[in-house]
């Protein structure tokens, strides 16, 4: 394998939530200071890419290519066994790209993952090939507009491919960290090159009605009283992609639920206020608040009563209490 460093190594001080009490400090603190790994551009030979965007060769298997290093174990020998034993081999002789992970069907994974790995070795787009699973959708061609992309390589389902040439960019942070330059440069390549000029105005409520989980209960009541300060309220998923960010860079204040909506603040424009409705008791998913630092967004929180109290975090329906979402509401207006 051949390295190439791209981004030095470096460390990510985080801003503190506006309304940030000493008392949450056990929510917050494990995150006000981060390392942020090196980016780098690898040259493999002879490679085999799964569906999973797992490399490897013969039955070695390359770290580099997963989410994280703990996820070693579960795409480990047998995981290597498994698709040489049971999924069909592809030859391609043409040199390819490998960017996605094992999460890159998700949007969040996708917008704050893929996209900043590909951006590292945009250079390398317009002579070889991007390989991509066949499952993915139009939500993810939509986002490689603004790239010069030679053409794309589908993988299809039970299929894992074997390569002449490769190029594996890193990942650029472990997730729900950025490299705050990387990130900054992802919102400025597609709020410069907007395909379209929908906007909702400067109060955006992201709704996640239509979600099968972790959903507002009491919507209704927070609508009622966003709308009398003049917020609208959306839902992401009814929109192309062009229009979400569109939509997003025009908004100065979005609140929303924890949800892969919020994955779109990467759009909002530099000193825009995040506020986050959080599980109660939730200390563990601060994606959207490292991601405000490192937008240099003002990122605020209100801790929310769970209706299902030993559901999960990603799974439990939120209850709010309208009283502090008013409170909050006059704190940042």
């Amino acid at each position: 394998m051949i390295r190439t460093i791209l981004f030095e190594e470096r460390t990510s001080f985080r801003k503190l939530p506006v309304n940030y009490k000493v008392e949450d400090a056990p929510y917050f603190q494990s995150e006000f200071q981060r390392q942020i790994n090196a980016s780098e551009r690898c040259e493999l030979t002879q490679s085999n890419v799964t569906e999973d965007g797992v490399v490897f060769r013969n039955f070695h298997m390359y770290r580099e290519s997963l989410l994280n290093m703990g996820r070693g174990k579960r795409f480990g020998i047998k995981y290597i066994l498994k698709t040489y034993l049971k999924l069909k081999r592809i030859k391609y002789n043409n040199p390819v790209i490998v960017a996605y992970n094992q999460m890159g069907g998700s949007y969040f994974h996708w917008i704050t993952e893929t996209l900043p790995r590909l951006y590292t070795v945009m250079d390398d787009l317009a002579e070889s090939t991007l390989l991509l699973p066949e499952r993915y959708n139009q939500m993810q061609l939509e986002t490689l507009t603004p790239f010069k992309i030679k053409g794309i390589y589908w993988l299809k389902q039970q299929h894992y491919v074997t390569v002449k040439e490769l190029i594996l960019p890193t990942h650029t942070a472990h997730t729900g960290n950025y490299n705050e330059e990387l990130i900054c440069r992802i919102r400025d390549l597609y709020t410069n090159n907007l395909n379209s000029t929908l906007e909702f105005g400067e109060r955006i409520y992201i709704s996640r009605r239509k979600a099968s989980r972790r959903k507002v209960i009491n919507e209704e009541q927070v609508v009622d009283l966003l709308t009398r300060f003049g917020f609208n309220a959306i839902c992401f998923e009814d929109f192309s992609f062009a229009d979400q960010v569109s939509i997003a860079n025009h908004a100065r204040i979005i609140i929303s639920i924890h949800g892969a909506g919020l994955t779109n603040i990467i759009f909002m424009k530099p000193r825009g206020f995040v506020l986050e409705l959080r599980r109660k008791g939730d200390w563990h998913n601060l994606c959207y608040y490292s991601l405000s630092s490192a937008l240099d967004l003002n990122y605020l929180y209100q801790f929310c009563e769970p209706t299902q109290p030993n559901a999960t975090t990603f799974d439990a329906d939120l209850l709010v209490d309208v009283k502090e979402l008013a409170n909050n509401l006059k704190f940042i207006i």
